[in-house]
């Protein structure tokens, strides 16, 4: 079916959209099978996350998005974050 296969497309360009925006991944497995390995992906990756802060030093609480790029030495670590934030506002 035409509009199934459309529909689905677009909720998958929503999903992978969301994710990179937010730093995160997507799965579509095909089959139930795929599962087995899709879960061992998420459960090696959880075991080896890190949390860092971050502080601007702008001063202006306009709302306004800001992006923020996070760059590491290591030539074989992934980094995966959300892209940026909003600014609070008065």
């Amino acid at each position: 079916d035409k509009r199934r296969s459309s529909t689905f497309s677009e909720a998958e360009f929503v999903l992978k959209k969301l994710a990179e925006e937010t730093g995160g991944q997507w799965f579509f497995p095909n089959e139930l099978a795929e599962l087995k390995s899709v879960y061992a992906r998420v459960a090696t990756e959880l075991k080896s996350q890190y949390n860092i802060g971050y502080v601007s030093n702008n001063p202006q609480r306009d709302g306004s998005w800001r992006r923020v790029v996070v760059q590491t030495s290591y030539p074989n670590l992934l980094v995966r974050t959300k892209l940026g934030y909003y600014a609070p506002k008065q």
